[in-house]
């Protein structure tokens, strides 16, 4: 991915992630889900991967909208 803009660039690959279906087993041996709702980052770690990316939007360093463009 690529853009000018950070913060839609971070959001948009949080998102994408999370779009991404969990293959069960996948987590190495230490990690384990501390919550069963949410972004995946946020089911394995406990905290909500937006923080950042809002606050960045906040201090107008960038947009969270964006717009996907796929280039073959």
């Amino acid at each position: 991915m690529a853009s000018y803009d950070i913060v839609a660039l971070e959001k948009a690959t949080l998102d994408l992630i999370d779009k991404q279906k969990y293959i069960e087993g996948t987590l190495p041996g230490h990690l384990r889900f501390v919550k069963e709702k949410g972004h995946l980052f946020e089911r394995i770690w406990g905290k909500d991967p937006y923080i950042q990316v809002k606050e960045a939007a906040k201090l107008k360093l960038g947009n969270l909208s964006y717009n996907l463009k796929e280039i073959d």
